[in-house]
């Protein structure tokens, strides 16, 4: 009788019992004329995305080693329970014919599909998303190291004790029925944000922070928590606090958005800024409520502020 093992299993049937890798495993040997049949653990399914070409995605930069995207509000930044394929990452993968498909899955999910950063699903602006592995490892640790500079634009509703400052307070992750959230509590992890304003019409003002730190709903708490909730945050209201649910909008708009990222280019170590435009809905509501005119154009010396 002759067995052959599957290709690549070092097994060997023997008078004595079945050889693997070197070691014996006692076994009795079946009449020659029966069929002996090994089973062997399922291979493990590595995962994959699914492309989605109804995902709109918008590239402001692209080269051989990284892409940044542009991220519309409503859009998650990656898939999840309830975004299975409706993700920035899934419509990355179908965007302009697949070009960058097959980096994006060989990257896996060890290494997040290359994606270096997370905004919420109401937050717009820029994602950074690395091509390849040696790409993503040196980025990864320059967003650990607190290198790369995320600079978000922010309406407010309220008024902060100073034009500009810092808020040095720490965050803690807990949960409000389904929903996760972030609390102030010295048990927290550390977070700072700083922050500028731009221009300030009656009860709003256009704030230009940078996220110093990378908490979930950072600048939201944080601002919230100095008495100027972002406009339209269905969650935190002035003191930071979490709404009830039941209070919350049904189509909310949250006026904020990730404008600029500046970061050490991976291959070439040269400096990198990237700026993405907001979304018409969030200049529409600053140019409405007296905040945008003498604030905007987002060239080379920022915004300007207000005089």
């Amino acid at each position: 009788m002759k067995i052959v093992p599957p290709k690549g299993r070092r097994r060997l049937a023997t008078r004595d019992g079945l050889v693997t890798d070197g070691a014996l495993m006692p076994a009795s040997v079946p009449p020659a004329d029966r069929r002996v049949r090994f089973s062997y653990p399922p291979l493990p399914v590595v995962p994959s995305l699914t492309p989605n070409p109804r995902i709109k995605v918008h590239v402001v930069h692209e080269d051989d080693h990284v892409v940044v995207v542009n991220k519309m509000p409503g859009v998650v930044s990656e898939p999840g329970r309830s975004h299975k394929n409706d993700s920035v990452l899934n419509g990355l993968l179908a965007h302009d014919g697949g070009r960058f498909a097959a980096k994006i899955q060989r990257l896996g999910e060890a290494r997040d599909w290359g994606l270096l950063h997370r905004l919420d699903r109401l937050t717009s602006g820029l994602l950074l998303v690395a091509l390849d592995a040696e790409s993503y490892d040196l980025l990864r640790a320059d967003f650990e190291a607190r290198t790369v500079r995320k600079t978000y634009l922010a309406i407010v509703r309220g008024e902060l004790r100073a034009a500009q400052g810092e808020i040095d307070a720490p965050l803690l992750e807990t949960s409000v029925g389904s929903t996760r959230i972030s609390a102030l509590d010295p048990r927290g992890k550390p977070a700072l944000t700083r922050y500028r304003t731009l221009r300030r019409d009656g009860r709003y003002a256009l704030l230009e922070c940078d996220l110093v730190t990378g908490r979930m709903h950072q600048l939201r708490v944080h601002l919230a928590s100095r008495g100027a909730p972002i406009a339209g945050d269905p969650i935190y209201d002035v003191g930071g606090r979490a709404r009830p649910q039941g209070r919350r909008p049904d189509d909310p708009f949250l006026g904020l958005h990730a404008w600029r990222l500046a970061f050490t280019h991976p291959k070439t170590r040269a400096a990198v800024t990237v700026e993405g435009e907001p979304p018409r809905r969030f200049t529409e509501f600053a140019v409405s409520h007296g905040v945008w005119e003498g604030a905007r154009g987002a060239k080379e010396g920022g915004f300007r502020s207000q005089d």
